[in-house]
């Protein structure tokens, strides 16, 4: 039935039954998004979206580890859909639907995690010392994530996770100047994630560029890391869980940027030295 009905090449389409009923109907949805009604290029969006997701905790949770070719594929489908709710999206503000800043943001940053996909394993795998090609021991280097992760991946996360910036810094502007506390803490919750990331990148591209001996590559990635730091240590300023103190959780917060700033420290030291 779906070979002989779903013949339209890059679409998409929705199987639907009702429950207790045993009829099912078939959407062509990209047809329906053509005619250019909000509602349907909104739905779509979001279809794309959760497809994504979905797709993300496939990798996750039911792929054998040394699958990888089933998890190249994976992760190819999930840029498609997630690049495609950001043409939607883009196309439902034009059409006046909203800019929808958050959700896209959030696009932006599961596109990043998507070249960030060794994480989980190498956090399991910390040794207590490594050494690159400079022949420097980096302890630093040691601990932080994306061990793995290769220079042109760690690249383009850091591209999508600065797009995800562009999109909510306009809306903490606008959240501290209407005095919306909910919507500040909100905004600066997922912004400090997202700044939290950028900063491991940069570290672990500084790694990178002190083993390859490129001396202004490694400037310019700790003084963008050293911005980042200070970025979302203005940040924790406005943080309740943060203020509030006493509780562990709260302290990861505090933690997680002090082991930052001194892994910067050590790198800055490591470059002296180089």
């Amino acid at each position: 039935f779906l070979k002989t009905n779903c013949t339209s090449d890059s679409s998409t389409y929705l199987l639907h039954r009702n429950k207790g009923e045993t009829s099912i109907q078939l959407f062509d949805i990209s047809s329906i998004s053509q005619t250019r009604q909000r509602k349907w290029v909104w739905w779509l969006a979001l279809c794309s979206y959760r497809f994504a997701c979905r797709l993300e905790q496939l990798q996750a949770n039911t792929l054998a580890p040394d699958d990888n070719v089933t998890r190249r594929d994976y992760r190819k489908r999930q840029r498609s859909l997630l690049y495609n709710t950001l043409n939607l999206l883009e196309e439902l503000s034009d059409m006046d639907g909203g800019r929808h800043e958050t959700i896209s943001a959030a696009v932006c940053e599961h596109l990043a995690d998507s070249y960030l996909w060794r994480t989980a394993d190498e956090d399991m795998t910390h040794q207590p010392q490594a050494s690159n090609a400079t022949g420097i021991q980096t302890y630093a280097s040691s601990k932080q994530p994306y061990r793995n992760v290769n220079v042109d991946c760690l690249n383009k996360a850091q591209d999508h996770l600065n797009n995800a910036l562009a999109f909510l810094m306009p809306l903490l502007s606008k959240a501290k100047e209407d005095n919306s506390p909910l919507e500040i803490e909100a905004l600066t919750a997922q912004l400090y994630g997202i700044h939290h990331k950028i900063i491991n990148v940069c570290l672990r591209l500084a790694d990178h560029h002190l083993g390859s001996y490129s001396s202004s590559n490694l400037i310019g990635t700790l003084r963008t890391a050293a911005k980042t730091l200070a970025d979302a240590a203005s940040l924790l300023g406005t943080m309740s869980a943060f203020n509030a103190g006493g509780d562990n959780d709260d302290q990861l917060y505090g933690m997680s940027i002090i082991q930052q700033h001194a892994w910067l420290w050590e790198y800055c030291g490591h470059f002296g030295r180089s």
